[in-house]
């Protein structure tokens, strides 16, 4: 039953780092989509920065975020965009 028990856990952190995973992904295609015209020169700094502050600042409960992957994109990519609007004019 333990064994069980340990092996539905790692799942459960493994499905949960994978939901980070493609969070920030899609963070950075809406972030360089937006930006990349902008701000030509030193793109990537600005990136990094811009998606280092989103999960210092801005943390985001990984189980919700898997339930609203499960369910709507549409609903993680306006997600998406409401932090980085946040973080630009911050």
């Amino acid at each position: 039953m333990n064994e069980i028990l340990y092996n539905a856990s790692l799942v459960l952190i493994t499905m949960h780092q994978i939901m980070e995973i493609v969070f920030l992904v899609v963070i950075s295609i809406i972030f360089l989509e937006n930006t990349i015209i902008k701000y030509q020169k030193n793109t990537t700094k600005l990136l990094s920065l811009h998606i280092f502050t989103l999960f210092y600042n801005y943390q985001i409960n990984t189980l919700d975020l898997y339930f609203t992957l499960r369910y709507d994109w549409d609903d993680v990519i306006l997600l998406a965009r409401d932090v980085i609007r946040q973080l630009m004019y911050t």
